[in-house]
């Protein structure tokens, strides 16, 4: 369940389109730092892709630090990292493009410049 209150399905995500999961730690520097532009990400391609993020933490802790760091688009919790597991994910932040027959088609491994870049191609 995400900060909204809705339930997301990946299965649901993927029949509108592909997905960009971008696996968050509430800790970490680069989180913060990449938070706008994942912002900017979410309004560039609504309707042509869907920005979920993925957060290392309980729901409680997720409503906190969405309000806090004025998320615009879902987070999901994943306090126990089976989300993050499933994706072959270490740790955050580092976002992964799922398609729409649900697998992964491309990995970024930060929010780096040249990650969002190349995201960006990708996507565009």
């Amino acid at each position: 369940k995400a900060q909204d209150k809705e339930h997301y399905s990946l299965l649901d995500l993927t029949r509108r389109g592909p997905v960009i999961v971008a696996f968050l730690s509430a800790s970490g520097e680069a989180t913060r730092q990449g938070i706008d532009f994942l912002g900017l990400f979410a309004k560039a391609y609504r309707g042509k892709a869907t920005l979920l993020g993925v957060l290392d933490r309980d729901e409680e802790s997720l409503a906190e630090w969405t309000r806090t760091h004025g998320i615009l688009f879902p987070v999901v919790a994943d306090s126990d990292g089976s989300i993050a597991q499933r994706y072959q994910v270490e740790f955050g932040p580092a976002t992964v493009l799922v398609g729409r027959n649900g697998g992964i088609v491309s990995r970024w491994p930060d929010l780096s410049r040249a990650s969002l870049q190349s995201m960006n191609a990708r996507i565009a």
